[in-house]
């Protein structure tokens, strides 16, 4: 069954480097096409990696309680405040880690994996729903 926009809810984890959160929150919307008002959105340094190492999941399990359905879970490389002195390849498996954690805690959820890099004013996004 297909749920009517109003009714869909998510929620979003991403990394609060400037220069990626916007279009990877950007990103999450293009692709659900839920509106900021309809998703939780989890930032913090490191993004879902983090979230997921330190158990930070507390919002994802009320968004979670609360209706939502669909989980963004974001990362990204050119160097991230959260994994200091960690490489783009290493980010994107620790992203990958998370993801499937992610998918196992959450089973009911549709997942994203988003993981942007580059420089301002070059960065690119990647989205893409993980079955």
């Amino acid at each position: 069954m297909e749920l009517e926009a109003e009714e869909k809810l998510g929620v979003l984890v991403v990394c609060g480097d400037r220069r990626f959160w916007r279009l990877q929150q950007e990103s999450f919307e293009r692709e659900t096409g839920l509106t900021p008002q309809q998703y939780w959105v989890h930032c913090l340094a490191g993004g879902a990696p983090k979230a997921f190492e330190t158990n930070d999941l507390v919002l994802e399990e009320h968004a979670v309680h609360s209706g939502a359905i669909i989980m963004g879970w974001g990362a990204h490389g050119t160097r991230c405040g959260g994994y200091p002195g960690l490489d783009d390849e290493t980010l994107k498996q620790k992203l990958d880690e998370a993801v499937k954690k992610a998918k196992e805690k959450f089973p009911q959820a549709i997942h994203y994996r988003i993981w942007s890099e580059g420089e301002i004013p070059n960065q690119k996004t990647e989205i893409r729903r993980v079955k």
